[in-house]
């Protein structure tokens, strides 16, 4: 599909190109320097191996069998299902396996999912008809790390790693439904893996996909007069990849077993409970995530937020009318279009929170002042032309040389060089797994279940499951919500280790095994 082309285009001269060309992918690394710091360090010097606990260490355990033990489902949710699908922990294994099974992995692998992210956001934006604002969506990436608390956009937990491939769905299916189907593949990709790692930004990626519906039947919506040519090759890999990615979700569901199929307890619960928020806490929640890229540093009331809303809504519909009435930038009039109903779908999503309300649940919201951002700048540049329009490419690109050494600067101590005394859990896990480990026999002929007394103690539970069997030793853990139950190997006796707090009559005491301060696992 072809689309007008800037009037006052001229064609570069093969010299020109060559430059060009260079001079983007020395931006592209620019806005890519913490993640290639945090890689080079952890490569060189690699990152202590901790122990974990709770969310971090089921993390790991599902990393470490998503093969072995077939697991068809995402990470758990304190909802009392699962997130969808096992993507996650597919992409990680590799990198553990090959690190072996280290801390240092689990950094890696994020920094990789994020830095890929990015590129092919990039390479979306530059493919579809937008290669001279390119620097422009590197300037407003490199502000929103700039603005974003580090341990957000490095952190492996799944409520967090879902943020930038959000991103990256909705500017590669704005630059699939201006015409880039092969950008498709992408959006499919990232779509796949942010709903089945984190559901809560399902109804924000569903009301996109309607949306590029719409923008596919009637282009005129976004400017242009011609229909998109439906070319079966980009559409048919897309399908095939969302088959292959759905397929173990699809699997589970249709073939559950004893259990119920996952799909069906989600949508239940979402049935059966209602939002519990206060809708002003959860107004302000959605304020601060939306104006944090502007206003984070300020000590600023909710007028001055909802302020900065109305003003970027204000300038995005501006840019939208701009860009449609002009007919020859569909993917930045797409784009645009998508920013503004994100900002009523987030909100929507926020409102139907269930459960307590937490900032880390908001947080994937980040990602619409951002393309915000460079949709604006982008229709600036649009409409200034000219000597304007080169400065403000080459303020972006000023901004980037900046980032490159604020950015690792403020990555530079991003490593747990030692368990920090509030962790109490790991401590925990640590001393416990180090006294059962010593104290237990482990001559191939017992089989230990770890079993909760004390449900508030789930986090030291899996630490230690996770801990043990990095050391592989023969351990489990009895059916449980958050985890699958191991099976007892065959010619094994099984014995049960009891973990609660000391002292309550919950806890038989036929033998004490391990203990610290007032957790303790003992032998049944």
């Amino acid at each position: 599909m072809a689309f007008g082309h800037d009037r006052e285009t001229r064609m570069p001269s093969i010299a020109d190109s060559r430059i060009l060309s260079v001079a983007e992918k020395l931006l592209v690394i620019l806005v890519m320097t913490p993640f290639l710091y945090i890689a080079v360090t952890v490569l060189a010097h690699g990152v202590p191996d901790l122990p974990s606990s709770g969310d971090a260490a089921l993390l790991e355990l599902s990393t470490r069998n998503v093969f072995s033990r077939w697991i068809l489902l995402g990470p758990y949710s304190r909802f009392g299902f699962f997130h969808p699908g096992p993507i996650y922990f597919q992409l990680r294994y590799p990198i553990y396996a090959v690190l072996g099974q280290s801390s240092s992995s689990f950094l890696l692998g994020t920094v990789l999912i994020q830095m890929l992210c990015l590129f092919f956001a990039w390479k979306s934006v530059r493919s579809s008809g937008a290669r001279a604002v390119a620097p422009l969506f590197l300037a407003s990436a490199a502000l929103y790390l700039l603005t974003t608390d580090k341990c957000v956009w490095l952190s492996e937990w799944n409520p967090l790693i879902v943020i930038l491939p959000f991103m990256l769905l909705v500017v590669a299916m704005a630059g699939a439904v201006s015409g880039r189907l092969a950008c498709l593949a992408a959006a499919v990709v990232a779509g796949s893996f942010a709903t089945q790692t984190h559901i809560a930004v399902f109804p924000s990626i569903a009301a996109i996909l309607l949306l590029s519906i719409a923008i596919a039947a009637w282009p005129r919506l976004v400017g242009s007069a011609r229909r998109i040519s439906l070319r079966p090759k980009p559409i048919l890999i897309s399908l095939l990849l969302l088959l292959v990615l759905w397929a173990a979700p699809a699997y589970q569901q249709l073939f559950p077993g004893d259990a119920e199929g996952n799909m069906t307890r989600i949508v239940q619960y979402f049935r059966e409970s209602e939002p519990q928020a206060d809708s002003r806490r959860s107004f302000a929640l959605w304020q601060s995530t939306m104006t944090n890229l502007e206003l984070g540093w300020l000590r600023d009331g909710p007028a001055v937020r909802s302020v900065a809303i109305g003003l970027r809504l204000v300038l995005l519909l501006a840019a939208f009318v701009l860009l449609r009435r002009r007919g020859d930038h569909p993917f930045l009039a797409s784009l645009s279009l998508f920013c503004l109903m994100l900002h009523a779908v987030s909100w929507l999503s926020v409102t139907q929170i269930r459960g307590r309300l937490e900032d880390y649940l908001v947080l994937w919201a980040g990602v619409v002042p951002l393309l915000s951002l460079f949709v604006i700048l982008a229709a600036l540049v649009v409409v200034l032309r000219g000597w304007a329009s080169v400065c403000l490419r080459g303020a972006a690109a000023l901004f980037l040389l900046y980032s490159c050494v604020a950015l690792p600067a403020e990555v530079s101590d991003y490593y747990r060089a030692e368990l920090h005394p509030s962790w109490t859990n790991e401590i925990a896990v640590a001393e416990l797994s180090r006294q059962l480990r010593n104290n237990l026999e482990w001559d191939g002929s017992t089989f230990y279940v770890l079993r909760l007394a004390t449900p508030s103690q789930w986090p030291v539970l899996f630490g230690l499951l996770n801990s043990l069997e990095k050391m592989d030793l023969p351990v489990g853990v009895e059916q449980s919500r958050f985890y699958m139950s191991a099976p007892v190997p065959e010619g094994m006796a099984s014995r049960t280790l009891l973990l609660g707090m000391l002292g309550q009559t919950a806890m038989p005491v036929p033998e004490l095994a391990a203990r610290w301060d007032r957790i303790g696992v003992l032998l049944q």
